[in-house]
């Protein structure tokens, strides 16, 4: 009992936290694919810019999420550590496959552009809160934020904001600049709520 009785509890915890960053992926994903895109509100970070090249090439936002990602998780996995790395890969492919299996959901919420970007940042906030919780990351530019705070005397939120404030520029270009500033607010709503 005392190897594998201390043993089973903590797969039991590895499992269940993975059970947790599926569940913060398809909460994301909802809030993706039933609010925020079918009103032209983005998201930030590889999953903003991968509904932009959505958008603009016609491949599944699933796939470009997965795809774009890719470098971020092996950069996590190198500076970050392996379980970090797996919990990531575990939260970005149900993020992935969740906006697959979603993505002729009804939209919630349309019109309100206010209510549309509170509710969308909330629904994906919480969604991406409980993946960080449990230990894996949903997008990669939070990967990229961690490790260079680490290395430059900012803190991880002002890497964050400096890293979308490219990628809300690059979504101003394909939603126009009232999507972005709404794309902003909120990306800028579901971190509070993270």
């Amino acid at each position: 009992m005392t190897k594998s009785g201390k043993q089973k509890p903590s797969k039991i915890k590895m499992v269940l936290r993975a059970i947790l960053v599926i569940i913060g992926g398809f909460i994301t994903a909802y809030g993706l694919e039933a609010v925020l895109i079918p009103n032209h509100v983005s998201d930030g970070g590889v999953t903003g810019l991968s509904i932009v090249g959505s958008q603009l090439i016609g491949l599944p936002l699933g796939l470009l999420i997965a795809v774009l990602n890719i470098p971020f998780v092996f950069l996590g996995y190198q500076q970050i550590g392996k379980s970090f790395a797996i919990y990531s890969v575990i939260g970005i492919v149900s993020l992935a496959v969740g906006t697959l299996l979603m993505h002729h959901v009804p939209t919630i919420i349309q019109g309100d552009t206010l209510l549309i970007t509170v509710v969308g940042g909330i629904i994906i906030g919480f969604g991406m809160g409980l993946a960080l919780r449990n230990g894996g990351a949903l997008d990669g530019i939070d990967m990229l934020a961690v490790l260079l705070s680490r290395k430059f005397p900012f803190g991880t939120s002002d890497f964050i904001l400096f890293l979308n404030l490219f990628v809300f520029i690059v979504v101003s270009m394909v939603f126009g600049l009232q999507g972005a500033i709404l794309s902003a607010i909120a990306y800028y709503i579901a971190s509070k709520v993270i």
